[in-house]
C-alpha cells in the first residue's frame, strides 16, 4: 500500500473529497465510477460537478429492492449546467442537511418557484425531469 500524494486534502468531509476522487481516477485512466451511497448531499454534489468530469459517474442509491443506479452524467447534461448548479444552491439553502430549514418551508414549494422564475426557465432545457428528484 501506497499513499497517493495527489490525493491529499484538507477537507473534512468526504462528499467534496469525492470530486477529488473521480478525478484521480480519469488520470488512472477509467472511463465510469460508481458511487454508492444513500446520502442526497452527495446527489447534489455529483450532479453540479458532472459537467466538469471527464467520466460517466453513477450513484448506486437505496436499499434491497429500493435500490437504483441513477446515471448523474445523463441527468446533468440532460438538465444543464445552470439547472445543477441552481438545485445545489436551493439544495443547501432549504437545509435538507445538517442546517434546519425555515419553519414552514418545504423542498418542493421553493423548487417550483426557483423552475417558474423566467431567467431559471430560460436556462433550462429539460426542467421536466426534476420533478422525479422532489419526489425522493
Amino acid at each position: 500500500m501506497s499513499e497517493i500524494h495527489s490525493l491529499r486534502s484538507n477537507q473534512e468531509e468526504t462528499d467534496t473529497r469525492i470530486i477529488l476522487y473521480l478525478q484521480h481516477a480519469v488520470t488512472e485512466g477509467y472511463q465510469s465510477a460508481i458511487i454508492r451511497s444513500p446520502d442526497s448531499d452527495i446527489f447534489f454534489i455529483l450532479l453540479h460537478y458532472a459537467h466538469q468530469l471527464d467520466i460517466i459517474v453513477y450513484m448506486d442509491s437505496g436499499t434491497g429492492k429500493h435500490r437504483r443506479l441513477i446515471n448523474i452524467t445523463e441527468t446533468a447534461h440532460a438538465l444543464g449546467t445552470q439547472y445543477t448548479s441552481s438545485l445545489l444552491g436551493l439544495y443547501c439553502f432549504t437545509g435538507v442537511d445538517c442546517n434546519c430549514a425555515f419553519k414552514g418551508q418545504g423542498k418542493v414549494e421553493p423548487l417550483k418557484k426557483l423552475e417558474n422564475t423566467h431567467g431559471f426557465r430560460k436556462s433550462s432545457q429539460n426542467s421536466d425531469q426534476i420533478g422525479m428528484w422532489s419526489q425522493t
